[in-house]
């Protein structure tokens, strides 16, 4: 296991996910996590660190399983998984010495190439928040280290072609997905604002911006008010307005992949409430069970933290 020193682990967290990767015969095994704040002690609850209705309903699993999903049904942290040594070894898994964001490319290339991965639904680890020193707090230091993990990863994934024609969609929408992230977080104005021009401006040319229109980036239907909300600030700054007719058209595709996905009725107040800048709706009805090939994917600006 890869721990990080200053969070908090339930006592039997070993003890249940060696079981659990016994049983399965796993290369992986998974658990769910909460949020610790670093300051009040107070545990926050944290679902979307596995998110249940993203995985297929047999367990185990692997990526075959899941090729739209992999990337955004785990988040890209180590800590919260278990990994069966030989399998580390014989697949020659390591972290790239990256500033920051160094975990996603040990993390998502072993979630690809593991030939099973188990899911233990038990809360075993609290993570610390709020803490001032940590790498997640410093991004600002190298704020395209996320970009350059990213591009790490996409190499190696594409040195399986036939493997990563399967992935391509699901891997460029998390990276796409992940920039929007980085941006929306990073707390330095100047350093935010040069990322978003470096984004907007197709100058993180593996996102492969220019050779789709926007709305195949809309595996999370939210992604594309999301994107024109970041060009929007832009053109603020230059007193200029965004292209109003391809926002909406880009909008509207996405108004129908969520009503696809999620329900006409439901999809249609969803994504009118966050065009409207407004809350979503209250979801009135359970979401529906593991493997039902869901998509619930409730925005958290916290959730893809690496560290």
């Amino acid at each position: 296991m890869l721990l990080d020193a200053d969070d908090v682990y339930a006592p039997n967290l070993v003890e249940s996910l060696l079981r659990g990767i016994m049983e399965a015969d796993a290369d992986i095994a998974v658990c769910r996590s909460a949020e610790m704040d670093h300051e009040t002690g107070v545990v926050e609850s944290s679902p979307w660190t596995v998110r249940v209705n993203q995985l297929p309903a047999q367990d185990p699993f692997s990526w075959e399983d899941m090729t739209d999903y992999i990337f955004t049904a785990f988040v890209g942290w180590p800590w919260d998984k278990m990994y069966r040594r030989s399998f580390v070894l014989e697949n020659g898994l390591e972290f790239p010495a990256l500033p920051n964001s160094e975990d996603l490319v040990f993390v998502f290339l072993s979630l690809v190439r593991a030939r099973r991965i188990t899911f233990i639904d038990e809360e075993l680890v609290r993570h610390r928040v709020g803490r001032s020193g940590s790498v997640s707090n410093s991004r600002a230091r190298a704020p395209f280290a996320f970009y350059d993990a990213g591009c790490l990863l996409k190499a190696e994934l594409q040195k399986d072609v036939a493997q990563y024609d399967r992935l391509r969609w699901g891997f460029l929408n998390w990276f796409f997905d992940y920039t929007l992230w980085n941006i929306e977080t990073m707390t330095d104005e100047d350093v935010k604002d040069e990322m978003a021009r470096a984004f907007v401006g197709g100058c993180l040319s593996e996102l492969e911006m220019g050779k789709h229109c926007k709305a195949y980036y809309s595996l999370d239907p939210f992604n594309i008010p999301r994107y024109y909300g970041v060009l929007q600030e832009l053109m603020e700054e230059e007193n200029e307005q965004v292209p109003r007719r391809h926002a909406l058209l880009d909008s509207l595709i996405s108004l129908l992949t969520s009503c696809r996905s999620q329900g006409y009725r439901f999809g249609l107040k969803r994504i009118l409430a966050k065009l409207r800048l407004a809350k979503p709706p209250v979801i009135e009805q359970p979401l529906p069970p593991r493997g039902d090939n869901y998509f619930a994917f409730d925005y958290n600006p916290k959730e893809k933290m690496n560290d």
